[in-house]
């Protein structure tokens, strides 16, 4: 069995909506010129609305901007990678939270994994998380929503 971290962030797209940046995949014809075998060369598409954003911040903060224009490029790329990292751990620590409450609520985990039984084992613990938050979620927003009012009326 994989380990948990594996299991909750395997992730086979590695660019979600909602990033700035995304591989597209060109379809080319023959004029074009060939990768070598094996090899494809994929095409970055633009978010308008991020690259305002990010003009924005480069005009307020020149220094900053001159900072990392100025950083080595392993530099740079351990420097996204770490950013990856942190998302990921924080993702897990999230997930991690889901699952104890989970565990500490018998007939909630009962319900569950009735639900993801007939998964595949590797995603049943990463559909039983998604699952589990959303109906935490849930019933945080409801019970948030009686205290506000005072309570339950009837």
């Amino acid at each position: 069995m994989q380990p948990l971290f594996a299991l909750l962030h395997h992730n086979p797209k590695p660019f979600q909506k909602g990033t700035n940046i995304m591989i597209k995949k060109s379809k080319s014809n023959a004029a074009d010129a060939a990768p070598e075998a094996g090899e494809s060369t994929p095409t970055l598409r633009e978010n308008a609305e991020i690259n305002t954003k990010i003009d924005a911040y480069i005009r307020d903060n020149p220094k900053y901007w001159q900072y990392v224009q100025n950083l080595p490029r392993e530099r740079s790329e351990r420097a996204m990678v770490l950013t990856k990292v942190q998302q990921q751990e924080r993702q897990q620590k999230l997930d991690q939270g889901v699952l104890r409450k989970i565990e500490g609520d018998p007939e909630l985990k009962q319900s569950l994994q009735a639900l993801v039984k007939d998964l595949p084992e590797d995603q049943q613990q990463n559909a039983l998380v998604k699952m589990g938050s959303k109906v935490l979620r849930d019933i945080g927003f409801f019970k948030s929503r009686t205290q506000q009012q005072g309570g339950v009326k009837v």
